[in-house]
C-alpha cells in the first residue's frame, strides 16, 4: 500500500461523498445526540454505514480508474475523439477518427 503524507482531511476533500459517509460513521461512534443507547441498534447502524462507505469507496475508485484510463488512451491515440450519442447526454462512446 502506498503511503501518503497528506492528512486524511486533505485527502477526503477530493472525495466529498466518501467524506460525508465517514462523518456519518463518526457521528454514530461519538453518539453525540445519545440516540444509540442499545448495542444492537448501534451495531446495525454501524454495519449499514460501513456498507455504504464500502460502496462509495468502490464508486470513487471506479471513477478515478476510468479517468486515468481515458487520459492514458488519449495519450496513446491522439486522433481519438469523444462522441456523445445523438439521443443521450449521459452515455458517451469513444471512437477513432476514420480520416486517412
Amino acid at each position: 500500500m502506498k503511503t501518503n503524507t497528506d492528512s486524511l482531511e486533505k485527502r477526503l476533500q477530493a472525495y466529498p461523498q466518501l467524506r460525508t459517509k465517514i462523518e456519518a460513521l463518526l457521528s454514530l461512534v461519538e453518539n453525540t445526540d445519545l440516540t444509540n443507547t442499545l448495542a444492537d441498534f448501534a451495531e446495525k447502524q454501524v454495519i449499514e454505514e460501513v456498507r455504504q462507505i464500502g460502496q462509495q469507496a468502490l464508486q470513487s475508485w471506479a471513477e478515478t480508474q476510468h479517468q486515468k484510463q481515458l487520459l492514458l488512451l488519449r495519450e496513446q491515440k491522439p486522433n481519438l475523439r469523444q462522441h456523445m450519442k445523438k439521443n443521450s447526454w449521459v452515455q458517451c462512446q469513444l471512437y477513432l477518427s476514420r480520416k486517412p
